[in-house]
């Protein structure tokens, strides 16, 4: 079952709008910062910042003070999994799994631009309608750790 399933409609809209936030910048945000670049204002800014607390506490988005670090499955600081949608832009994500699943929360095409752990080769795949189009090598395994009983992902991920 996802986590995501246990979330509220207000939750869902608020998590909405941190992911479409870190997906404009490529620097770490505010809070207040990524409120800001919502255009749909169906929350006050006190609403957002309540529902993000509780995002935090559910071990949905990660905060640092009121810094925004990570909101699955996305990464505000740098990783190994560098994404480029469609439409040109550009972030990170926080790890092989959720860079092959970023099409559930952007619904286009997209690029993802990695490298093997062991050989540090670059890895190349593009993304179209949730399957691979096109991958610059073969032989790509991706090894998944279990985190269902994981409280903080972004430590194993």
């Amino acid at each position: 079952m996802s986590y995501y399933q246990e979330l509220s409609e207000l939750e869902l809209k608020c998590r909405e709008i941190i992911l479409q936030g870190l997906s404009l910048s490529k620097n770490i945000l505010t809070l207040e910062e990524i409120y800001l670049l919502n255009f749909t204002n169906q929350v006050t800014y006190s609403e957002f910042e309540k529902i993000s607390k509780e995002l935090y506490l559910k071990n949905i988005i990660i905060l640092k003070e009121t810094q925004v670090m990570c909101a699955y499955p996305i990464s505000a600081t740098p990783t190994d999994y560098r994404i480029k949608l469609a439409d040109g832009r550009e972030f990170y994500a926080m790890c092989a799994v959720d860079s092959l699943s970023m099409n559930i929360v952007f619904n286009q095409e997209y690029e993802i631009f990695s490298c093997c752990h062991m050989t540090r080769d670059k890895i190349y795949i593009k993304m179209k309608n949730g399957e691979i189009e096109n991958v610059n090598m073969e032989n790509i395994y991706i090894l998944h750790t279990e985190l269902e009983n994981i409280n903080n992902w972004q430590l194993n991920c």
